[in-house]
């Protein structure tokens, strides 16, 4: 069972950390090229297959008719700094690699159709972005310390009938201490699992 606590990070005892900068900035400039590489045409490979028919179908609020969801972190677990994640009121959610950093990944994109890890996201991305009834953080506190934690970044855009209606993102300072909504680290824990498709995807075509 998940006990709510702070995120875990590492303190720099400094107010300036030249490294931590230079790390934001080297960031900005991957997620620029990410975006430019996540409009090439890409070969889609399908992973999970358990659709069931008398399952519920997960479905955008609001009636939207689609959601993109870019999740950005630096993770070393994790082969890419970002990936885009799409979802049309659909049995599947596509799974797109992003910024590749310094490595020379190739493009990668996964299908997903486990209604039940569809129907997870989605309800998440309903209560956080779109209907707002959950919060993501329950306590914030200031610090004078400069805190190096490589939080996540979601930035999120939603679509009805062709027009932009949700355009939603979460970053979080570099100088606060938060506690986080238990059902926030669910979602990011779902988000991370649905990316680690993409990147079995990449070591399978190794």
């Amino acid at each position: 069972m998940w006990i709510p606590a702070i995120w875990i990070c590492t303190i720099s005892m400094y107010p300036v950390n030249r490294i931590f900068v230079m790390k934001r900035v080297f960031f900005i400039l991957c997620l620029f090229v990410g975006l430019l590489n996540s409009g090439c045409s890409q070969n889609v490979t399908s992973r999970i297959s358990n659709i069931k028919e008398d399952f519920p179908k997960a479905t955008l609020s609001l009636s939207m008719d689609s959601i993109l969801v870019e999740y950005c972190s630096f993770a070393i677990d994790i082969k890419y700094m970002s990936y885009f994640i799409s979802f049309s009121n659909s049995d599947k959610i596509v799974i797109t690699s992003g910024s590749t950093g310094l490595h020379k990944y190739p493009s990668v994109t996964v299908a997903i159709d486990s209604l039940d890890l569809i129907k997870s996201f989605v309800t998440c991305i309903n209560k956080f972005y779109i209907d707002k009834t959950e919060k993501i953080i329950t306590e914030r506190k200031k610090t004078n310390l400069m805190i190096d934690a490589d939080y996540p970044m979601f930035f999120i855009t939603g679509y009805k009938k062709g027009k932009k209606v949700v355009n939603e993102s979460t970053i979080f300072s570099d100088n606060e201490l938060f506690v986080f909504n238990p059902l926030f680290h669910e979602f990011h824990e779902l988000t991370r699992k649905l990316v680690k498709f993409v990147d079995d995807e990449l070591e399978l075509k190794k």
